[in-house]
């Protein structure tokens, strides 16, 4: 059997009772991280530009948009709520790309189509995520630094694997619907920074929603798509050593096991996040101020610094990939928030001065787990007093791991939003999320009726 035959086999026949419960239970907490950062980034320019030009928004829509009672077709809300989901760039990551802000705004809209339960929704994203490692982990470069970026070059496959195991898809049907997928890649790094970079989660949402429903009504592709010189994988290559031979490893060894989801502390790149934690730890020792920098200089790996190219970002899009801002925003507010992701924070003169007294120094050694990092960042600075003072080597980024942290962090998200979702009540039903009934959309706990922004906010 061909590559792309086992992957769609796969996609077609995994069940809840094939998959280890761990792997279901980190799947819940990827779906619970990402519904609330989709709330969140509802509200940004680019998502309220998207759903305008869609025309989306009626009140006779397949699926929910961002869980409000503004709907549209699944197609459409798949793409509108994955570009939300990354439009903050909070949304939790994974080797080769941000996993659920593709995974679970397909599965959502679908899901609410055809009626499927909670327990399914699960199986679905963990067919996706497992998909989409069995892919990057043929890759031996780094697709960032060809151009592509990896959410949009493996995510319209992997969410293509997702909905037909939703829908139930036979396997050869799944077969074209991963083809059909793959042949909607896209999404380029030189867009970071600006709105299109969440479009691409979107665009990966919706175009494996599609995929999906195209190959059940009968559209073809090709069987080899994966694994074919000219095929997916080769494609986006970045050296082009792909291994296009190794046995496939899908439902032997579970990568949402080994790589799991990390969640963000912080909304901004993800790359920036070790020097984040190593600075702050350096402001809390030795309580500076801005004042009483002369230098600061960040050590990190070279796939990092080549996502975080924007050193004197104007805008707070552009600011969410810049190091720079990232350490200054640190050490002159003590924290790195959604509060402070404003272009007039980003433009404030103390943020520029400090700013421009950041430097970026390359670790060329590369982690053998993630290869895309450094094996640890570091952070070191020069004092008006002449001091030099280095700080631990982070080799982890603190994310939100409890179940406590993410329910501050899911109730932040809604109140930035101002959604009219009754935060602790929606945490505790996505609890239960393995019990969640057939239509369980339908009826969230809502605090007040929506508000006439809310109902209008398509146009």
């Amino acid at each position: 059997m061909s590559l792309t035959g086992h992957i769609g086999t796969f996609a077609a026949t995994m069940a809840a009772d094939g998959m280890p419960s761990e792997a279901r239970e980190r799947a819940r907490r990827g779906f619970v991280d990402c519904l609330a950062v989709m709330v969140a980034g509802s509200t940004q320019e680019g998502v309220r530009i998207l759903r305008s030009t869609l025309g989306a928004g009626t009140a006779g829509g397949e699926a929910s948009l961002h869980l409000s009672e503004l709907r549209a077709c699944a197609v459409t809300a798949a793409l509108v709520n994955g570009t939300a989901a990354h439009a903050l760039d909070y949304d939790d990551t994974s080797p080769a790309g941000h996993r659920s802000a593709v995974l679970v705004p397909a599965i959502l809209a679908e899901g609410e189509v055809i009626g499927a339960t909670g327990a399914a929704m699960l199986t679905a994203y963990v067919v996706g995520f497992e998909v989409w490692s069995e892919l990057a982990r043929r890759e031996p470069g780094q697709l960032h630094e060809r151009g592509w970026h990896p959410t949009g070059a493996y995510g319209a496959a992997a969410a293509a694997a997702a909905i037909a195991n939703l829908r139930r898809l036979g396997s050869i049907e799944a077969v074209h619907a991963i083809g059909i997928g793959a042949s909607q890649t896209g999404g380029l790094v030189a867009n970071f920074g600006s709105m299109t970079k969440p479009f691409h989660a979107g665009r990966a949402a919706s175009s494996g929603l599609l995929a999906a429903r195209l190959a059940a009504n009968g559209m073809t592709a090709s069987d080899t798509v994966i694994e074919h010189p000219q095929g997916l994988l080769s494609a986006v290559s970045h050296q082009g050593g792909v291994d296009l031979e190794s046995p496939c490893r899908l439902g032997t060894a579970w990568r949402i096991l080994e790589q799991g989801l990390s969640f963000k502390k912080y909304p901004v790149c993800y790359c920036s996040h070790r020097a984040i934690d190593a600075i702050l730890d350096l402001r809390v020792q030795l309580g500076f101020d801005a004042a009483d920098i002369v230098e600061i200089e960040a050590r990190i790996g070279t796939t990092q610094a080549t996502v975080l190219e924007h050193h004197r970002p104007t805008t707070a899009l552009a600011a969410k990939f810049s190091l720079e801002f990232a350490l200054a925003c640190a050490v002159l507010d003590g924290d790195v928030a959604l509060a402070h992701l404003t272009d007039a924070r980003v433009q404030a003169p103390a943020m520029r001065d400090l700013m421009a007294k950041i430097r970026v120094a390359i670790i060329a050694e590369r982690d053998p787990l993630l290869p895309g990092y450094s094996p640890y960042d570091q952070v070191q600075l020069r004092l008006a007093s002449g001091e030099v003072r280095l700080s631990k080597r982070v080799a982890r980024a603190r994310g939100h791991i409890t179940d406590a942290d993410l329910r501050r962090k899911f109730n932040d998200c809604l109140a930035f939003a101002g959604s009219d979702l009754d935060a602790d009540a929606m945490f505790d039903l996505l609890q239960d999320f393995e019990e969640l009934p057939a239509g369980w959309t339908a009826s969230l706990p809502r605090i007040r009726p929506p508000s006439r922004s809310a109902r209008t906010a398509a146009g």
